[in-house]
C-alpha cells in the first residue's frame, strides 16, 4: 500500500500482524513521535521508509519472515529501543545514516543474516546485543563511540571477526563468549568498562586488540579460549573486583604490566602452559591470590605488592623454581604455599604480618632451612599463630 501524502506521525506507526501484506511504501514520512512497529507480518519482502529521519520512541522489525533486505537510509535518530529480531530470512540491512539509539539496541535471532550497514552509529544510550545470527561472518561498527549499558556479542557461530575501533566507554559489561569460529577482535581506543569484562567460550580465538584499557569497575573473567596464546592488557590499570584467568589449552602469556590495584580476588589457574605471567606494578589486592596448577610456569614474581587482604595461595606448579614477593608486608589471611616440586627459592623480605596460619609445606627442592628463616623473621616482628612446614628440602 502507498500513503503518498502522508509526512509526519505524531504518535506511533504500527504495521503488524496483516498475513497477506507483501510491501507497502511510506517514503515521504520524515519523523515519527512515538513509536514504529513492523512485526508479523508473515508474507512482507519489501518496504520503503527511506526518508525517515527520527523515530522518537521505540522501533521493532521483528517476526517478518519472508523479509530479506530493508534500508531505511535517512534515519538518523531513534530515541528509545531498537530491535531487529528472528526475521527467518533476512540477508542483510542498511541503516547507513543512524547515529544515535537511544535505549538498547537488539539484533538477534535472525538466521540468515550476513551483513549490515551501520558505518555512522555513534552512540547508543542502553546495551547493544549482537548475538544467535547463525551465519553473521564480520561485524564492523566503526563509528561507534559510547555504549551506555552492556555490549554482547555471542552464539554468533559463524562470526570470524569483528572491529569497533573508535569505541572508548562502556557503561556496563562486555560479553564475548560462545562465537565458535571468531578469530580476533578489535577494540583498540575502548579506555573504560563500568561493570564486568567477560571473555569465554571462543573456541577459534587467537587474538584480541584491548590495548587502551585502563579500568573495569567490576570483574575481569577471561576462560576457556581454546586457541588464545597470549593475553596482554598492558594499559589496564585497575580491575575494581575479581580477576580469573583459566584457559587449559595453549596460553602461554599473560601480560598485565600496568594493573596497580585488584578490588577482589586474583586467581589464575591450571593453564597448562603457561610460561610468562608479568603483573610488575600491583600493589594491592583486596581479597586473596590463588594461583595454582600452571603446570610450565618457571618463575613467579609480584613484588611491587604490598598487601592482600585475604589469603595467599601458591599451589601445584611443578616448573616453579622462584617466587618473589619481596614487597608484601600484610596478608589479611593465611599464607599457603604447597606441592611446588622445583622451587628452590622463595623471597618474602618485607613480610610483617598474616592474619592466620603460614603454611608452606610438600616442596621438595625447597631448603627448610630458607623456611625456618621466614619463620624467625615473622616472630620477631610478634607473629606467634600457628605454621606447617614439612615435607620441605632437608638442607
Amino acid at each position: 500500500f502507498s500513503l503518498d501524502g502522508l509526512t509526519d506521525v505524531g504518535g506511533n506507526l504500527e504495521i503488524y500482524q496483516n498475513a497477506a501484506l507483501t510491501s507497502f511504501n511510506l517514503e515521504n514520512v520524515t519523523n515519527v513521535g512515538g513509536d514504529v512497529e513492523i512485526y508479523d507480518l508473515p508474507a512482507l519482502t519489501s518496504f520503503e521508509l527511506n526518508n525517515l529521519s527520527e523515530v522518537g520512541g521505540y522501533m521493532y522489525i521483528n517476526y517478518n519472515d519472508m523479509l530479506t533486505y530493508f534500508t531505511i537510509e535517512n534515519l538518523e535518530v531513534v530515541g528509545k529501543e531498537f530491535e531487529i529480531y528472528d526475521n527467518a530470512v533476512l540477508d542483510s540491512f542498511s541503516l547507513s545514516s543512524l547515529m544515535d539509539v537511544g535505549a538498547y539496541f537488539y539484533i538477534s535471532q535472525n538466521p540468515a543474516l550476513k551483513s549490515f550497514d551501520l558505518d555512522e552509529l555513534m552512540s547508543i544510550e542502553g546495551y547493544l546485543d549482537i548475538s544467535n545470527n547463525e551465519v553473521l561472518g564480520s561485524l564492523d561498527l566503526k563509528s561507534l563511540e559510547y555504549v551506555g549499558g552492556n555490549l554482547a556479542i555471542y552464539t554468533n557461530a559463524e562470526l570470524l571477526s569483528f572491529y569497533i575501533d573508535e569505541l572508548t566507554d562502556i557503561g556496563g559489561n562486555l560479553s564475548i563468549y560462545e562465537n565458535a569460529l571468531l578469530d580476533s577482535f578489535v577494540l583498540s581506543s575502548l579506555t573504560d568498562i563500568g561493570q564486568n569484562l567477560y571473555i569465554y567460550d571462543n573456541n577459534k580465538l587467537t587474538s584480541s586488540s584491548l590495548d587502551s584499557l585502563t579500568d573495569i569497575g567490576e570483574h575481569l573473567n577471561m576462560q576457556s579460549n581454546g586457541s588464545l596464546m597470549s593475553i596482554s592488557f598492558d594499559s589496564l590499570m585497575n580491575v575494581g573486583g575479581y580477576l580469573y584467568i583459566y584457559n587449559r589449552s595453549v596460553l602461554t602469556s599473560v601480560s598485565l604490566e600496568a594493573l596497580m590495584t585488584i578490588g577482589g580476588y586474583l586467581s589464575i589457574s591450571q593453564n597448562n602452559e603457561l610460561f610468562t605471567l608479568t603483573v610488575d606494578a600491583l600493589t594491592s589486592i583486596g581479597e586473596y591470590v590463588n594461583i595454582y596448577s600452571n603446570n610450565e610456569i618457571t618463575s613467579i614474581s609480584l613484588d611491587s605488592l604490598i598487601e592482600v587482604g585475604g589469603l595467599v595461595y601458591i599451589y601445584n606448579h611443578s616448573s616453579l623454581t622462584s617466587l618473589s614477593l619481596n614487597s608484601l608486608v600484610d596478608v589479611g589471611g593465611y599464607l599457603w604455599i604447597e606441592g611446588n616440586g622445583a622451587l628452590t627459592s622463595f623471597y618474602l623480605k618485607s613480610l610483617e604480618y598474616v592474619d592466620g596460619f603460614i603454611g608452606i609445606f610438600d616442596n621438595a627442592s625447597l631448603c627448610q632451612s630458607l623456611v625456618d628463616a621466614l619463620l624467625t623473621q615473622m616472630a620477631e616482628v610478634g607473629w606467634s599463630e600457628t605454621s606447617y612446614t614439612y615435607s620441605n628440602a632437608s638442607c
